[in-house]
């Protein structure tokens, strides 16, 4: 039976909110912590090898027991680290708790910036499904050390024992403990700094773009943006919170099919149709941050 989100804020006497989807917005101004849950129990670790791919290319220095890996070789190392039969993957804390998540959706896998907090969460296939439990607390670090003790002290002795570092128990995409304390995983070099002239988005690689869609460096067709807004506007009304991030849209491979984007450089069209106002239900808040609303509902 895995370690239940809910139960694990318990033990350390909290009651969390959410679930909320990975990347959807929290509205939490100040400090906090959460965990991310995935969406169900599995024996072997999902590892998406053209995720792994990707990774590679963009950290050239990425290295596994000092050795530039293979994909395969990297993938083997990830999954040596899955905890079978738990779902909870990450548990992190932030002092500005709804940013550092937005932040940590938006960045791709293998770069540094906004936060690569938590990336080994994006080598997973599938990990756009994972959920997301906070709790808003000026007490952020030490909450998060202990939801970290309270998960090691609930994986069972099996478990742990098959671990090739049982001495220090972590979710699968934490890689140290607030006081400092890593487990040693041999992965060194995991991130690079991205290209200046681009913005960051959600780094699920994308899928091709279908060839003559978009010349590199022209604009999309008024077509283009009209199937996007659509595309767009089904995302965010089947939301809860009727309204999707950018980030969220741009994990979506059909926002960057539609644009014509090259699937080997980060995304940067539906910014700039933000900006220009072509995007149905924009709207930026005082932070700066954009969303796109559901505005066609009913």
């Amino acid at each position: 039976m895995p370690i239940q989100p809910v139960e694990l804020f318990r033990a350390v006497g909290l009651a969390p909110d959410g679930p909320a989807r990975w990347g959807a917005p929290i509205r939490v101004a100040g400090p906090g912590v959460f965990v991310v849950e995935w969406s169900a129990p599995l024996d072997r670790a999902p590892v998406d090898i053209s995720a792994v791919g990707t990774w590679l290319s963009r950290a050239p220095d990425l290295r596994v027991d000092g050795e530039r890996p293979t994909g395969k070789g990297l993938a083997a190392r990830l999954a040596a680290w899955w905890l079978p039969g738990e779902t909870i993957v990450y548990v992190g804390s932030a002092k500005a708790l709804g940013r550092r998540l937005e932040a940590m959706a938006a960045t791709p896998l293998g770069w540094s910036r906004p936060n690569a907090a938590g990336q080994w969460v994006k080598a997973l296939r599938g990990f756009e499904a994972a959920r997301t439990w906070w709790v808003a607390t000026a007490a952020a670090e030490e909450y998060e050390d202990a939801l970290l003790e309270a998960f090691a002290t609930g994986v069972p002795a099996a478990v742990r024992a098959a671990l090739p570092d049982p001495a220090l128990v972590l979710p699968f995409a934490n890689r140290r403990r607030p006081d400092g304390a890593a487990r040693v995983d041999g992965v060194t070099g995991s991130t690079a700094e991205p290209p200046p002239d681009e913005e960051a988005a959600t780094g699920s690689p994308p899928a091709a773009a279908p060839a003559g869609t978009r010349r590199r460096g022209g604009e999309p067709s008024d077509e283009q943006v009209a199937a996007v807004n659509d595309l767009l506007q089904r995302l965010a009304c089947g939301e809860p919170s009727l309204q999707v991030t950018p980030a969220q849209a741009n994990a979506e491979g059909a926002v960057r099919r539609l644009l014509g984007e090259d699937p080997g450089r980060p995304p940067s069209l539906l910014g700039q149709l933000l900006r220009a106002g072509r995007i149905e239900g924009a709207h930026r808040d005082l932070d700066g941050r954009w969303s796109i609303r559901c505005v066609r509902r009913g």
